[in-house]
């Protein structure tokens, strides 16, 4: 089992406070698939990815890839060549807008710009939520995070509070004014 390198100590050193953290966040909207999840053992990665892993499976590359920080500190991407897929996670999110509450929206477009590298016009991009996209659903989401980030750079310079860059942002009120708590913290150096 892969990793990057951040999330594997995570699992190795808090598996309990990870799964209690978990099961609060599903068990209101999902108490079954909650209640699957107190019981369900967390196992630590075996191998971790810091940057970069190629793997072969049975002569089919398939490659690991951190893109930097963006919906976590920890996100990876799989990138398949052969089949031009891409199987992005939670940096892109098709069924509604991405969450932000562990995020780094300043450095998010940047993430999204380097798994945008790996793909050609015909990629299939898999979302951590919702169906399949192409790129240029990708190339969308990517402008939006990155006008996200420079409201929040704006307005942390201008010293307007969070709920400025919310009336104005991509996303909805709350997942932005999210963000932008979030992207203050990122600018003081406390995320």
């Amino acid at each position: 089992m892969y990793a990057h390198e951040l999330a594997a100590t995570a699992l190795r050193g808090e598996p309990e406070r990870l799964r209690r953290e978990a099961y609060e966040e599903l068990r209101t909207e999902h108490p079954a698939l909650a209640a699957e999840l107190a019981d369900t053992p967390l196992l630590a990665p075996t191998h971790t990815v810091h940057v970069e892993t190629v793997l072969d499976l049975g002569g089919r590359r398939v490659l690991l890839r951190h893109p930097g920080r963006g919906h976590t500190e920890a996100d990876l991407v799989v990138h398949v060549p052969d089949a031009d897929v891409l199987v992005a996670g939670d940096l892109v999110e098709q069924s509604g807008p991405p969450a932000f509450e562990d995020s780094y929206p300043l450095q998010w477009p940047d993430a999204v710009a380097d798994l945008l590298r790996l793909t050609t016009a015909r990629t299939v991009v898999i979302p951590g939520h919702g169906d399949p996209v192409d790129v240029d659903f990708v190339r969308a989401q990517h402008a939006e995070l990155a006008k996200l980030a420079w409201l929040i750079r704006a307005a942390h310079t201008g010293s307007a509070p969070p709920e400025r860059v919310a009336a104005e942002a991509p996303f909805g009120a709350r997942p932005a004014l999210v963000a932008a708590h979030r992207g203050y913290l990122e600018l003081t150096g406390t995320a």
